[in-house]
């Protein structure tokens, strides 16, 4: 058998048009178990039969649907809480984004230039509480919590495979459904 390894391709899903449409501060999106003490143990990389962990972060009011693999079946896991850190710019602009839905903030630092206090508005944006007069630039870190549904990628082995075949992608659609409560 050709020692193959197996990718995860993930997409980050963006819903709604506008800040007046109900699906736009909507997240969807999943990535790979990178880190060094999660379930693949910092491993990204995998053979034909491997199983591959997947971290799949949404917001609240999203339901998803069972993901579908090109090779291979896809179950899920439950949820784990992950920490991240993600540094928010703030230039000019009262709002900004952090990459996923957080379920808590654990701390927030300035770099440099302090804009005083922020708070979080929705799962993904953080707003000033005043903000300062003329032009203005900050740059914000943030220690938070997120929720993660965690998938998990049973590959196929590739017996019969196709032997000058040594690396290619396995992809793993995941499909989340907005419910009718969701609120801006």
């Amino acid at each position: 058998m050709a020692s193959s390894n197996v990718r995860i391709t993930t997409q980050v899903v963006q819903f709604g048009t506008g800040s007046d449409d109900p699906y736009a501060n909507l997240h969807l999106s999943a990535e790979i178990d990178d880190r060094d003490n999660g379930l693949n143990n910092g491993d990204t990389d995998f053979a034909p039969g491997d199983s591959a962990y997947f971290l799949i972060y949404k917001s609240s009011s999203i339901t998803l649907s069972l993901p579908v693999a090109s090779a291979g079946e896809v179950s899920y896991q439950g949820t784990t809480t992950v920490r991240k850190e993600d540094f928010v710019t703030f230039a000019n602009e009262p709002e900004g984004s952090i990459e996923v839905p957080a379920s808590s903030i654990a701390s927030r630092e300035w770099i440099g230039n302090s804009l005083g206090d922020s708070e979080l508005v929705n799962e993904t944006t953080l707003r000033l509480k005043e903000v300062p007069e003329g032009i203005y630039a900050g740059v914000l870190k943030v220690t938070y919590d997120a929720i993660a549904t965690v998938g998990k990628l049973n590959s196929k082995p590739f017996a019969d495979a196709n032997p000058d075949l040594t690396d290619f992608e396995i992809v793993v659609v995941v499909v989340g459904t907005a419910g009718s409560e969701t609120t801006p």
